[in-house]
């Protein structure tokens, strides 16, 4: 049997490096240089005569250059006389110039797969693509792989006992949308009508599907500038969807994306790892902690700004031995002692995505004990103590900070509400200027007074508001409550 080589070209090394820990084979050794002029120079540093060489590179941005640099890995691992040679292409770059659009432009999609071809490749191993028949145009065996097994999955734990729809941003991905809801035990469907005057400019007409009181799960293949996506949300949400989250497998996000997303009715965007992006994200501050100045938490961001762009509540999925760092109300506070006589505490934290358990022994229970009373609004550091998902989720607590020493940062608003009382119009108006002057870092405490005269407090997530009707529907799906409405 013929031994096998994994090889990685620059476009996405954490990928290949996930790929070849997974098979337990080390990746291969390659010499990628550029010249002072931008020629690409590869060498192989190890004996592959006789081997089956993978060679992993998506053709995301830079696009030509990394398609080049994929042909010359190739050639130079053929003149290194490699029994066979596959080319494992996560996201194949050029796939959306698929056919003619006018009558003298070329299928540049036909010619990438040419001279792919050409090259040496002898098979392809892709994801997702944009359109499945660029299957038909090469002439050499090609394996395509799907990722709604993963997202299938992640929606099923997510959206359980949740009133969800499968939605298209336009007509032409509805047969990908059918697939998810099919596997989705037949759920409804739902599509936006999309046309586009200009490239990467989309106008949303028209919503088609009824998505009233709804969680919306739009589906599509790719997310570039992100037009198209917020546009479909906005629409979304106008037609009464209670919220609005994406699925895509290739997160491509070029230009403004980032920006024109996070200014979105979109709650929730999920990608895979296709396309490295990370140091993108980075660079646009996609926080994982706090700092308060003059508090250990410094250890855990940049900046004092940084902490706005947190969201404390919508951590899935995590890991034994994870931080977590989350906002809520303290409840159901208990102080119990051990066999030392020391104090520790148990407690809950009312977050937008239900409670959390947390313990906070001696020492911390010492130093925070004053903050940590019922009805406090805090944020905890801590440690998981399991691997599970949210609604499971235990924190051994290792740092609390009060809200008041966020409170000018995060451009805090508290809200009043009274279950089964009319929310006033004024309040309304009130916090929807408010959310537009400050868009992408409202979080709000929302103060609910009940019937029987308890009250109980929650810290939202982030809410971005482009109507009185939006502001609306989030605040009834963050309350639970169906009976709130503008006097």
């Amino acid at each position: 049997m013929n031994k096998i080589k994994i090889f990685s070209g620059n476009s996405n090394i954490r990928l290949s490096k996930a790929i070849s820990k997974k098979l337990k084979v080390s990746l291969g050794k390659l010499n990628i240089k550029r010249f002072s002029d931008g020629e690409i120079f590869v060498e192989v540093d190890e004996s592959v005569r006789g081997s089956n060489a993978y060679v992993i590179q998506s053709t995301s941005g830079p696009v030509n250059e990394n398609l080049m640099e994929l042909f010359i890995i190739v050639d130079a691992l053929k003149r290194a006389a490699v029994n066979e040679i596959t080319a494992v292409i996560p996201y194949f770059g050029y796939s959306r110039q698929d056919r003619k659009v006018t009558d003298r432009s070329p299928i540049t999609a036909r010619l990438v797969c040419d001279l792919l071809i050409k090259s040496g490749i002898q098979k392809i191993v892709t994801m997702d693509l944009h359109a499945g028949q660029i299957q038909g145009f090469f002439d050499i065996p090609v394996d395509h792989l799907y990722s709604s097994p993963i997202a299938i999955n992640y929606i099923k734990k997510k959206f359980k006992n949740k009133d969800f729809i499968i939605a298209s941003p336009d007509a032409g991905g509805m047969e990908r949308a059918r697939a998810f809801a099919k596997k989705l035990n037949d759920a409804d469907l739902a599509m936006t009508d999309k046309r586009r005057p200009a490239p990467n400019v989309a106008e949303i007409t028209n919503v088609i599907g009824d998505v009233q009181n709804k969680h919306v799960i739009l589906i599509d293949d790719l997310i570039d500038t992100g037009g198209t996506a917020a546009k479909s949300a906005e629409a979304l949400v106008k037609s009464g969807a209670k919220s609005v989250s994406m699925f895509c497998t290739h997160g491509v996000l070029s230009g403004n994306a980032i920006e024109n997303i996070g200014n979105s009715c979109i709650d929730e965007l999920i990608i895979t790892d296709t396309i490295d992006n990370q140091e993108k994200l980075k660079r646009e501050k996609e926080v994982l902690g706090l700092y308060i100045s003059g508090n250990p938490l410094l250890k855990y961001a940049d900046t004092l700004e940084e902490l706005s762009n947190y969201d404390f509540t919508e951590k899935k999925y995590l890991k034994e031995n994870s931080i977590i760092r989350i906002g809520g109300a303290v409840s159901s506070f208990k102080l119990h002692y051990d066999k030392k006589n020391q104090p520790m505490a148990f407690f809950n934290l009312d977050c937008l995505g239900g409670q959390v358990e947390a313990i906070i022994f001696h020492d911390a229970f010492e130093k925070y004990k004053e903050i940590i009373n019922d009805g406090n609004i805090v944020f905890l550091v801590g440690t998981s103590t399991s691997q599970n998902d949210f609604s499971d989720l235990k924190i051994i607590v290792d740092e609390v900070v009060p809200i008041n020493h966020a409170k000018k940062v995060l451009k805090l608003k508290e809200i009043n509400i009274k279950i089964g009382k009319k929310v006033k119009k004024e309040t309304v108006n009130e916090v929807h200027k408010y959310a537009l002057d400050n868009p992408g870092d409202s979080l709000f405490v929302v103060h609910m007074k009940n019937p029987d005269g308890s009250s109980r407090r929650i810290v939202s997530k982030k809410i971005r508001v482009s109507s009185s009707n939006h502001f609306l529907i989030m605040l009834r799906d963050l309350l639970g409550e169906s009976n709130v409405w503008i006097s």
